[in-house]
Formats: structure tokens, C-alpha cells, sequence
């Protein structure tokens, strides 16, 4: 805990979030067909947070929209997702309402995706004193913790801490070696491939011996065969991917309004117009 510490906050990925659940609950709406199983997990999810956590307030970060400024720069960015089901879109809207009848502040910007938004209320949160937990099913967040940011981790078995001390137990690397072994083995959630012919050994292997992607560009010539030929090849893209994983950690938005405003004025999910809203959902 940080000294003078006047809180500690939840920086939570809604956009993951409400697809866990949804998937989770997917058959769940009301008698009139209004499908509602992604927010009754979310407010079963959040509540539960509340207990294990005690949060001064919580943020949910969404994504605005499905095209950001990655692909601008790299055009198959996410291409072999799949369209997002209308039965959750259409509870999106809900959780937006749902958050602000609750005074949850629901953050999102066009172009940028939640984790640039978690990563820049992370790391401005210091500024006030407050201690911010990054919360997620995504492990890209993990870049998070060379910051000194916890990384609150949604595993199948139930949230997990992730500080410099697990991450190392996990990966067997540092923390600020973390967007280089992504660099190099690719994400295939994001449709990142990597350098052709590294895996998770070959890039911890490579990474224990040269410390960064830069110093293994300095000493190609030490490497031999087709490993030499593959990595020269893709020095570009391996950088390309390298930047296009990183989180952004500097967008503007109004961190008075949300460190001070917000966390002063406190979040409430028993007040009677949130009872109201979720019992017309059938929601309790």
C-alpha cells in the first residue's frame, strides 16, 4: 500500500466482462425476450468484487467501437474475431445505464480500446494517491504490472492476484519483458502471429540470453539456421507487433472528474433507482 494511500480503486475491463457472462448466462431474458444474461452477471460479478475487495469505486472501461487506431497501422488487427451476437449487443446500452444509475463511471473514447483506457486510469490514479487494481480475463493487462499496477486476473477458478512475484513464477521472465516474448510469440486472440517458428520455449529462451528484442536484433549473427533466417526476416513485424500490444497508458480524459469527483461521491447498487432498473429486467 502506497503511503497516504486515500483508497484503493477497481480499473475494470466491462468490455470482457459482460462477454464472459454473457456467454456464461446466454439463454437468460424476461418474459417479454429482452435478453439480459450478460448484465446479471456483471452485477452478480461487480457485487462480488465489492465484498472481496471493498473498493472506494469502481471504473468500467469499454471498447466504443470495434475498429481502433491498431488497425489503422496493421488492417488484420482482431480480423478472425467473430461478429459480436446482437442478443449482447443490445445489452450494452444496459450496462451503460446500469453504471450510471449506480454512479459507476463507464469510460470509453473512440479509437482506443478498454485496456488503453485501464492503463491510462491505472497509471494516473498514483497521482491522487489511490491504488488502482487492473481487473481481467486478458492477460495483455499483465504488461500492467511493470508499472506497479496488480493485475486482478479472471481465471476459470476464480479472480487471481497477479503482482511482479507471480508473474515471475508464471513466466520465468521479467516483467518488462513482457511485450517482447508477446512480440516474438504472437497473440492469436488479437490474429497477431508472431515471428514464424518462436513459441513460448524458444522465446523465454532467446529473452533469458539477450534481455530485450533489441538486444537479440544487435546479435543475430550469433544465431544459427532457420531461427536466424525467420527472426532477421520479421525484425519489422516483430516491432510492428510489439507496438501494436502495447497498452496506452497517456490518453487524456478527465482524471479530476474521476479521481476526485467519483470516488468522493462513491458508487451505490442498493439505491432504489438501480433496484428499479434491474427489477423491470427481472434482474434481482
Amino acid at each position: 500500500m502506497m503511503e497516504s494511500c486515500k483508497g484503493e480503486v477497481l480499473i475494470i475491463d466491462g468490455t470482457n466482462l459482460i462477454h464472459r457472462n454473457y456467454y456464461i448466462h446466454q439463454d437468460r431474458r424476461t418474459i417479454n425476450g429482452i435478453y439480459t444474461g450478460g448484465l446479471y452477471g456483471v452485477v452478480r460479478s461487480l457485487k462480488s468484487y465489492i465484498k472481496n475487495f471493498n473498493p472506494k469505486q469502481m471504473f468500467i472501461c469499454f471498447d466504443k467501437s470495434e475498429r481502433t487506431f491498431r488497425h489503422k497501422v496493421y488492417a488484420d488487427y482482431k480480423a478472425t474475431r467473430k461478429e459480436t451476437d446482437v442478443e449482447l449487443k443490445t445489452q450494452f446500452q444496459l450496462f451503460e445505464k446500469f453504471c450510471k444509475l449506480a454512479n459507476i463511471p463507464f469510460v470509453e473514447k473512440e479509437l482506443y480500446e478498454a485496456d488503453d483506457l485501464m492503463g491510462s486510469l491505472c497509471c494516473n490514479a498514483y497521482k491522487y494517491n489511490i491504488k488502482p487494481y487492473a481487473v481481467t480475463g486478458d492477460k495483455d493487462l499483465f504488461q500492467l504490472i511493470d508499472k506497479g499496477v496488480e493485475v486482478i486476473y479472471l481465471s476459470r477458478k476464480g479472480p487471481v492476484i497477479y503482482g511482479e512475484k507471480e508473474f515471475i513464477e508464471e513466466y520465468g521472465l521479467n516483467t518488462s519483458q513482457y511485450l517482447d516474448y508477446k512480440a516474438l510469440v504472437g497473440d492469436a486472440s488479437d490474429n497477431i502471429p508472431g515471428v514464424p517458428g518462436v513459441g513460448d520455449k524458444t522465446a523465454k529462451k532467446l529473452l533469458k540470453q539477450y534481455n530485450t528484442l533489441d538486444e537479440l536484433y544487435k546479435n543475430t549473427d550469433k544465431l544459427k539456421g532457420k531461427q536466424k533466417e525467420r527472426i532477421v526476416e520479421n525484425k519489422q513485424n516483430a516491432y510492428l507487433f510489439k507496438d501494436i500490444l502495447t497498452i496506452k497508458c497517456d490518453i487524456s480524459l478527465d482524471y479530476d472528474k474521476y479521481f476526485i469527483d467519483y470516488i468522493g461521491e462513491g458508487f451505490d447498487l442498493e439505491s432504489t433507482r438501480v433496484k428499479k432498473f434491474l427489477s423491470n429486467l427481472e434482474i434481482n
